[in-house]
C-alpha cells in the first residue's frame, strides 16, 4: 500500500509505504505532508500472488497540523521528499473539523473519491459479515466501530481475470 502526493504540476511522489504480508488486523497509518498549493492524495494497493489475501482501509481522515509516520518503518524506499512550491500563508485550527475527504466508508464509498480499479484487481466497499471461507483474510469486523456490520473499502483480486505476471 502506497499513498502518494500529487502537486498540481508534479509526477506523484511517495510519501508513505507499506509493503510485504501483514497481520490480520487494523493498524493506524499516518503520513504528514505540507501542500501550499492544488494537490490530490493518491492510495495505491498492490497484491503480489494471485489469490492472496487483500487491502482494507477505512476511517481516513485529513487534518491540518503535524503528524508522525506510522508505522515508523513507512518510508518510501525513495526516502522522504520535499516538495517546493510558492508559499502562501495558511491559518491552522485546533480542531479537526470533517471535510469532504474524511471517509469511514459506512454509508457509500465516498463521493468525492475517485476509485480506480484495473481488470486484475478491485477496491469494492465491504463488511465482515459478508467475509466467506474463501475470504479468510478479510477483516471481519471493520475498524469505524470494530462492528461485522460497518463497512470498510477492500481491494482483492478478481478471481475471473488473469493475474499478470
Amino acid at each position: 500500500l502506497t499513498v502518494y502526493l500529487q502537486m498540481e504540476g508534479f509526477q506523484p511522489l511517495p510519501i508513505w509505504t507499506l509493503t510485504d504480508e501483514q497481520e490480520d488486523a487494523w493498524f493506524q497509518g499516518k503520513v504528514g505532508f505540507v501542500a501550499n498549493n492544488e494537490h490530490s492524495i493518491l492510495i495505491e494497493g498492490k497484491i503480489t500472488q494471485y489469490g492472496e489475501g487483500g487491502i482494507g482501509l477505512d476511517d481516513i481522515s485529513i487534518t491540518n497540523g503535524y503528524c508522525t509516520l506510522l508505522p515508523q518503518h513507512a518510508v518510501p524506499e525513495s526516502g522522504l521528499t520535499t516538495i517546493v512550491a510558492a508559499p502562501i500563508t495558511t491559518v491552522t485550527t485546533p480542531s479537526h473539523p470533517p471535510t469532504r475527504f474524511d471517509c469511514d466508508f459506512e454509508s457509500d464509498a465516498c463521493a468525492s473519491w475517485s476509485i480506480i480499479s484495473k481488470p486484475e484487481l478491485t477496491w469494492t466497499r465491504a463488511q465482515g459479515v459478508s467475509a466467506t471461507q474463501d475470504d479468510a483474510h478479510n477483516p471481519l469486523y471493520d475498524h469505524t466501530g470494530n462492528q461485522a456490520h460497518g463497512y470498510y473499502l477492500l481491494l482483492k483480486p478478481n478471481t475471473t481475470t488473469p493475474f499478470p505476471n
